[in-house]
């Protein structure tokens, strides 16, 4: 079974290129010999055309007065402490005056990375890097397989269709670039029906998490003639005979507070061919506004499930037959853990880390599950059960250990059969199965091994490549490694280098750190092709595995969230502490870079510590730790950080809230803050506020850059074409940041 969704969605990691290197021409045929005068207006010629590039590499960036942004007296009472917010009113991003302010910023920055040479070749490398296609696994149902591919530099991928065979002749079933001009068009989420006969699909435009539902008959090509709206990530499965899904739906419009809007998440079941008004309402009824629910089906789509959840530690589990219209039952309410389950009929398989934080199976008869039937089939062990299927006669662990996976075949009795044997140490990705079939498919990559789909039979034990792809460079030329540092309580973490074969380690490269730290998310070694040319220009890419995530599990997870909040930060500090002392770089050549919680991180640890960061870039934000539940999702975020009304959790805020950490004439980093005006999950205030706070207090000389994204959101869904615009942004500011030549 595909676990449920039970966290908010998070920007997929996008690293980014710097730097472009090229060779003179050289010609095939030798000229004769020139006449003196002839040789000498060549040389001077030649020296006239090199000066305009000598120039380039040598000079200064100019960068326009920052815009003045007005304060106002407000000073709020949090349990007897006074805090101050002179950019309040940069809260209200529908105001005018707020809209003008951030036009003028973008256009600022427009001035300081538009004149900057580099910019316009960093993008054309990355389009030769990102030239190529790739492939999504393909997901079986019935007779069809369905499956992405992104096709050169078209702006989305297309959903493409097999009949009978995964390698049949494939067709176009959507493609979302024939949406609209600009590629703002996303298909968000697909789920076919059981035989494969319909598709159930989401879209959403210019980057907002909002969606609404259409469905496809995929023999005629024909839509319904009516769409689900208010919809958010709705997370559709099929009943077992097609007929009908379970999806997410949000209330009407004017029937709740505008403020919450994005909360009473509920669940509904859609019968093809009926009006989506009489869907009826499954799940959820008298539940709190801001329970996070999802259903799931089992892998013979006949027990239907509901994960409901408050918390990014725990949720519960609930179960009932998928046609039936009874009572849902509780198979796990009220214990601290996490659940998830599937059934093959005589037994329920529930994943669990009740009583083990890095996961362990269980199993107990679907007659009477109930907790005291409970017996540990496979038990917790070294690595974090990060997903199990069923397949025939057996259950397919994927295990993250030391943040590198490995796939384990058990039989039903929970003996271990087969490992299957991957390309390298490294990540699996987009795993699919059947419980009826023995193929499997998924993807693997790692830092210097393109992401690469693979079919393997787990009869035969025969592993088979899907596709080759083709990088414009030779992989051979670049090393990873993985170092285990000590962070500031002695706590061993994990971080990964890489950078090109022969780096000196002088104390001078200049050095991206990147890191996220929070509600569990593992970052896992994966290719970034866009990171090639900063390696090539002998500069290294680190990434950290801090606490908050899940790379380690759920305790590690519990031991970066709430009280424990500053370990993360404690943890990204040792990070760039341990690149310094080990001569890979020096503070005025380490950029940070975070997005989402990962942005709160860098805004954090640069006000902790600005003297160890010579750059940050901080993308969509969070920065003002106390008024951040008002606004778009993210009271849903308050089990994660805490609530700045209860006193004991406010003073957690309080101690790092990055906007109020500001202190007048510091020196600060250069620094970018990011975001876009379509986030509908972080609200864009934050960066606002923070840009503008920073500004006014930063020491002179250190430069603060905003810039706001159009027609884009929190990340998903992005165009490719601003995926690589903003690349090419980031880069460009460290390069002058760091000195670098701006000329290549």
């Amino acid at each position: 079974m595909k676990p449920m969704s039970r966290c908010l969605l998070v920007v997929a990691m996008a690293l980014l290129a710097l730097g472009w290197t090229f060779a003179p021409a050289t010609a095939d045929v030798v000229p004769a010999p020139a006449k003196p005068k002839a040789k000498q207006a060549k040389k001077a010629k030649a020296k006239a055309a090199a000066k305009p590039l000598a120039k380039a590499a040598k000079a200064k960036v100019t960068f326009p007065a920052a815009i003045p942004t007005r304060t106002v007296k407000v000073v709020d009472d949090y349990h007897g402490t006074k805090v101050a917010d002179p950019y309040r009113w940069l809260e209200n991003g529908k105001s005018k005056e707020v809209q003008a302010w951030g036009d003028k910023n973008q256009q600022r920055t427009r001035k300081v990375l538009d004149q900057i040479p580099a910019r316009t070749k960093i993008i054309d490398e990355l389009k030769k890097l990102y030239n190529n296609s790739s492939s999504t696994s393909p997901r079986s149902y019935g007779h069809r397989y369905f499956f992405f591919r992104r096709e050169g530099l078209k702006n989305q991928p297309i959903l493409y269709m097999r009949e009978g065979k995964f390698d049949a002749p494939a067709r176009v079933l959507l493609d979302p670039n024939t949406l609209s001009k600009d590629g703002t068009v996303a298909i968000q989420q697909i789920s076919p029906s059981p035989s494969g006969k319909f598709l159930a699909y989401a879209l959403a435009a210019k980057g907002s998490d909002w969606s609404k539902v259409r469905i496809l008959n995929v023999s005629t090509g024909k839509h319904l003639n009516y769409d689900i709206n208010q919809t958010r990530w709705p997370s559709m499965v099929w009943d077992a005979n097609g007929l009908g899904f379970y999806y997410v739906k949000y209330p009407p419009t004017g029937t709740v507070p505008k403020s919450d809007r994005n909360y009473y998440r509920r669940i509904f079941y859609h019968r093809l061919g009926t009006s989506p008004s009489q869907d009826h309402l499954i799940f959820g009824e008298g539940r709190r506004k801001e329970t996070w629910m999802s259903p799931g089906i089992s892998s013979d789509h006949k027990v239907l499930m509901v994960s409901a959840s408050v918390d990014w530690s725990r949720n519960d589990l609930y179960y009932r037959q998928a046609n039936s219209q009874g009572p849902f039952l509780p198979l796990a309410v009220g214990l601290k853990g996490q659940f998830n389950a599937d059934t093959d009929g005589a037994n329920l398989y529930i994943w669990t880390t009740y009583k083990a934080p890095r996961g362990r199976i269980v199993v107990a008869p679907t007659s009477n599950p109930t907790q005291k039937n409970w017996k540990t089939l496979i038990p917790q062990s070294k690595g974090v059960v990060l997903a199990y299927h069923l397949v025939p006669n057996g259950i397919l662990v994927h295990y993250l250990e030391d943040v590198t996976s490995r796939l384990v075949l058990f039989d039903r009795k929970g003996k271990q059969v087969h490992e299957i044997k991957l390309p390298a140490k490294g990540t699996v990705s987009d795993l699919k199965t059947r419980h009826d079939r023995s193929e499997i498919f998924f993807r693997f990559t790692s830092w210097i091994f393109p992401s690469v789909g693979f079919r393997y039979d787990l009869k035969t034990h025969k592993r088979t490549q899907l596709e080759q792809i083709k990088i414009p460079v030779d992989l051979k030329n670049y090393s990873t490694r993985q170092v285990f540092y000590k962070s500031k309580d002695g706590t061993r973490v994990s971080m990964f280098l890489v950078h090109k074969k022969g780096l000196k380690l002088d104390g001078n490269n200049p050095v991206e750190l990147y890191g996220y730290g929070g509600f569990e998310i593992s970052l896992r070694p994966r290719f970034l092709p866009s990171v090639l040319p900063w390696l090539d220009r002998g500069g290294v890419f680190a990434l950290a595995n801090l606490r908050g995530g899940g790379e380690y599990g759920s305790s590690w997870h519990k031991n970066g969230r709430r009280a424990k909040k500053q370990n993360v930060y404690d943890d990204f500090i040792a990070a760039a502490e341990w690149l310094v002392k080990n001569k890979y770089t020096k503070p005025s050549r380490l950029a940070v870079r975070g997005g989402s919680n990962g942005g709160l991180l860098v805004a954090a640890v640069m006000t902790q510590r600005p003297d160890l960061f010579g750059a940050v870039i901080c993308q969509v934000p969070l920065t003002d730790m106390i008024r951040f539940p008002i606004s778009t999702v993210a009271r849903l975020w308050i089990p994660e950080y805490g609530n700045p009304k209860k006193p004991n959790e406010f003073k957690w805020l309080w101690s790092y809230s990055p906007y109020h950490k500001i202190k007048k004439g510091v020196k600060y980093p250069h620094t970018m803050v990011m975001t876009a005006d379509h986030d509908d999950r972080v609200d864009p205030f934050h960066a606002r506020k923070f840009a503008a706070r920073l500004q006014a207090n930063t020491a002179k000389g250190r430069k603060v850059l905003l810039r706001i994204e159009s027609k884009a959101g929190h990340g998903a869904g992005t165009p490719l074409a601003k995926r690589l615009a903003g690349v090419a942004d980031r880069f460009v500011f460290l390069m002058w940041a760091f000195g670098m030549d701006l000329s290549k």
